[in-house]
């Protein structure tokens, strides 16, 4: 039952959105943020997946292969993500200091 919801893009689409909006809300200091883009990539990729499906080129094919491609983009974007916006935060010094 559950593997038919890992195989629905909707479902991605939506596990992005929340991880997305948790991680702006809460303040996870943009952990959950790469997890979210990777779930709306994953969701990208299954509908591209039914599309050239049709046309023989099978993206994704299965639940396994869904959450591996979550996993990887996941873990792919995360890092140029907190590089990105971390970038400029090293050379500002203490502000205690006087």
């Amino acid at each position: 039952m559950i593997t038919q919801y890992l195989m629905m893009e909707e479902t991605w689409f939506i596990v992005g959105m929340v991880l997305i909006i948790l991680d702006l809300s809460v303040g996870l200091q943009f952990f959950a943020l790469s997890f979210g883009l990777g779930g709306i990539c994953t969701g990208v990729l299954l509908y591209l997946s039914g599309k050239l499906g049709q046309m023989g080129f099978p993206v994704i094919e299965t639940w396994t292969g869904a959450l591996f491609s979550f996993a990887a983009l996941s873990l792919v974007l995360l890092l140029p993500i907190r590089k990105y916006l971390y970038r400029g935060t090293d050379n500002l010094g203490d502000i205690n200091e006087y």
